[in-house]
């Protein structure tokens, strides 16, 4: 009796361990976030004092990232804490927060809205500074409406996914949840990709995944034309023009790596959660063979690498964009000299 006794405690004492790990690393996750909301709205704060920052297109593209950004962050904090709290009261056999099938919907619906709106944002960035260096000119409305079209089709499959009847979501990687049908009162982990739900989830990811084909394509093309041009001064004659076009193709070539650094968040940050949630769907029984240790720190530590992005955002807009910096280093440093800003 002592010794079952001891297992029983032990493998208590084991599974606590687990969901410690699971609560530390949301919280960490949630502390990220709150950084990254605090960077992003002191940006626009900078932004809304300094209205010269929006005249041309990239600032108010810039601008609109930022915030889908901020909001982003914001609810990556409640779904975060809010997972943790359930977790805890189902732990403790007790009703938790999100047992309300209407509140974690929403909450997950409007999570992938601003999602929607980051991808659309860093497609758009990049389509602008394509034309700034292939034609030198702000990018046509017809596409700019395009890509907000096709941002708003792609988020109504998630709006319809979430709000389908009989259907919860289910947090396995923080913070994308997936539609699960309920069944005999409880949860089903491990949804049926055949699931009308399941289908409407997957067209709405399929948005985020022809975006970042598409803002790949957008920068080859990029990359290409501007090695052409450096090829091509090379067969100029006059040093003057070859002085000349050097100098144009350098602040090409510098305007695609801001692009490029701008916009690798959205394969760094996000895609390794999002295909986990796909594999998920398709193979339920993939992880199967993990320990729930490993099981533990792997969704863990899956959570905290969405956390990265909102830092990531204001940070290199402010590293990649001269005027921004110098707005920001004036709000925080009043009487220092301006110096004049980098041509874009």
């Amino acid at each position: 009796m002592a010794n079952t006794t001891n297992t029983t405690q032990s493998d208590l004492d084991a599974e606590q361990a687990i969901y410690n790990i699971e609560y530390n690393l949301a919280h960490v996750s949630s502390a990220l976030s709150v950084l990254g909301a605090i960077a992003n709205m002191a940006l626009l704060c900078v932004i809304f004092r300094r209205r010269h920052l929006v005249r041309d297109s990239i600032g108010r593209t810039i601008t609109i990232l930022s915030s889908f950004s901020a909001l982003f962050s914001i609810f990556m904090v409640a779904m975060n804490e809010l997972w943790v709290a359930h977790h805890k009261a189902t732990v403790a056999q007790m009703v938790g927060p999100l047992d309300s099938v209407p509140v974690a919907n929403s909450i997950a619906t409007l999570s992938y809205l601003f999602l929607t709106g980051i991808f659309a944002t860093n497609l758009l960035l990049a389509l602008e500074r394509y034309w700034r260096i292939r034609h030198n000119c702000m990018l046509p409305n017809r596409y700019v409406a395009c890509v907000v079209a096709g941002a708003a089709f792609y988020a109504v499959f998630f709006v319809a996914s979430f709000s389908l009847p009989g259907v919860q979501c289910r947090w396995t990687f923080l913070p994308f949840a997936k539609p699960c049908k309920k069944v005999n009162n409880g949860w089903s982990c491990r949804t049926k990709y055949t699931d009308t739900s399941t289908i409407l989830y997957l067209l709405g990811l399929s948005g985020f995944i022809l975006s970042t084909i598409v803002v790949g394509v957008v920068y080859e093309n990029s990359y290409f034309y501007i090695a052409t041009l450096s090829d091509q001064q090379f067969d100029t004659e006059h040093q003057s023009e070859r002085k000349k076009a050097d100098e144009t193709t350098h602040l090409q070539r510098a305007v695609l790596v801001r692009c490029l650094l701008m916009s690798i968040g959205l394969v760094i940050f996000y895609f390794p959660s999002l295909m986990m949630v796909i594999l998920t769907i398709f193979k339920p029984t993939l992880f199967d063979d993990l320990s729930n240790l490993q099981w533990a720190w792997l969704i863990s530590f899956m959570s905290v690498i969405p956390a990265l992005d909102p830092l990531w955002t204001p940070v290199l807009v402010l590293i990649c964009q001269e005027d921004f910096r110098e707005a920001a280093w004036t709000e925080i440093w009043p009487s220092r000299k301006r110096e004049p800003a980098d041509v874009k």
